[in-house]
């Protein structure tokens, strides 16, 4: 029975095309790890505290630019159609947006540093967030064409590029403007390419009046909630920097932090990128096909989950040695506690958040996201004063724990 849930969930999996999906966003993870540490030896430990700050605030401010319609392009165009009409009509909407969302990052800025000084230094990070998102909607708009094949090739050319770009532009500027600059440079070519590789001129035309050029109220509803869904869920992983930086801890001590919390996030990759390659077969899935796919999801990664746990546990202090020249005995422990992160995320909480996204049930994730986001936001400022940046690794990992199963029990009373 086992066996047979085994082979039917990767059986689907590659005739749909996830290997391609897969094993793009496989070498995309590889290689954004090597830019990594290739940033971490390039910048001062000074530098790479405050680029965690500026990257975790930026993570929370992501699913707000363009109110989310990224995932209304992924969702609607799977289960509608029109989706060259509605990507144009998203991309659009979300070009309205940016003066809200730009004084919204310019108060969340000046709340964490104090001021935001350095406006020019904001002014490349928010360029950046906007350009990602615009790359998102276009690589969301090729899955809901079923067109895994341009979504994996898109999904590999960005870190390529960013690997390339960013180490030459960090030798001219060593600094955080600087590692900015080479995102936006790989993204702009990233984008320039694509048109030029995926599309032509007849296929770029269409015809959307002046009148119609907004997307539909239910497509800005939908990806408002899901993107507050993303937000509250965000803020779950990043508020733990987020009261760091509020509270004043060293940015020494931050980036050790932030050097934990990246090894953490990029072992995420495999449940992430099973849920992106599949997000739209998910949402055709009748309630039992649902929960056949989740079991088979569950064996599938629980292996992998495993070893990443023992690996973690006995080989904490050299991974931080070798990688990233780091030698700290609080960023051992962090590390450590957020294993407990880590199996919560693998086997509740990326699998259940998307799946409901995927069935409609955005609003749930908004709702259980938030109430434990601020609860991750009281239990930091509780125990990062206590415990610096251990604190902070118990918090988050408790707070994903509890959220997971809130959700999990939510989702099985959605599938009886």
């Amino acid at each position: 029975m086992l066996r047979s849930s085994f082979k039917t969930f990767f059986a689907g999996f590659f005739s749909r095309g996830g290997h391609l999906i897969f094993s793009s966003s496989l070498c995309g993870k590889v290689i954004g790890f090597l830019v990594s540490l290739i940033v971490v030896r390039l910048l001062t430990i000074e530098d790479y505290g405050l680029l965690t700050l500026y990257k975790n605030i930026f993570v929370i401010l992501t699913p707000i630019v363009g109110l989310g319609l990224n995932h209304a392009i992924l969702y609607y165009g799977a289960v509608e159609g029109d989706q060259k009409e509605l990507f144009v009509k998203c991309v659009i909407t979300s070009f309205l947006t940016l003066p809200i969302t730009y004084l919204i990052s310019f108060y969340i800025i000046a709340l964490v540093q104090g001021s935001p000084s350095n406006t020019h230094l904001l002014n490349v990070a928010f360029g950046y967030c906007f350009l990602f998102f615009i790359v998102n909607c276009y690589g969301n708009y090729k899955r809901s064409c079923g067109e895994n094949k341009a979504y994996a090739l898109l999904s590999i050319a960005f870190p390529i590029l960013s690997l390339l770009l960013i180490p030459v532009v960090l030798v001219f500027e060593p600094t955080v403007n600087g590692y900015y600059w080479g995102q936006i440079y790989a993204g702009a070519i990233t984008i320039v390419l694509s048109i030029k590789l995926f599309e032509n001129k007849k296929t770029l035309t269409l015809d959307i009046s002046l009148s119609n050029v907004i997307a539909q109220k239910k497509h800005i509803q939908y990806g408002v909630y899901v993107s507050l869904g993303a937000l509250a869920s965000q803020l779950i992983l990043v508020s733990d920097v987020f009261m760091l930086g509020i509270m004043d801890i060293a940015l020494e001590e931050i980036a050790v932090y932030g050097v934990c919390s990246l090894i953490f996030t990029n072992l995420l990759f495999i449940p992430g990128v099973i849920m992106t390659s599949d997000f739209v077969h998910l949402a055709k899935l009748s309630k039992s096909e649902t929960i056949s796919y989740y079991k088979g999801y569950l064996l599938s990664v629980t292996p992998i989950l495993v070893f990443s746990i023992l690996a973690i546990a006995f080989f904490s202090e050299e991974m931080l040695t070798f990688l990233f020249g780091y030698d700290s005995q609080s960023g051992s422990v962090s590390l450590k506690v957020l294993t407990i992160a880590l199996a919560s995320s693998y086997l509740l909480r990326v699998p259940i958040g998307n799946i409901l996204n995927a069935k409609g049930y955005a609003t749930v994730n908004v709702i259980v996201s938030i109430v434990f986001g601020i609860g991750n936001l009281a239990l930091n400022y509780y125990l990062i004063p206590k415990l610096g940046i251990v604190g902070a690794s118990i918090s988050t990992s408790a707070v994903i724990l509890f959220s997971s199963l809130v959700s999990f029990f939510v989702l099985m009373r959605k599938l009886k």
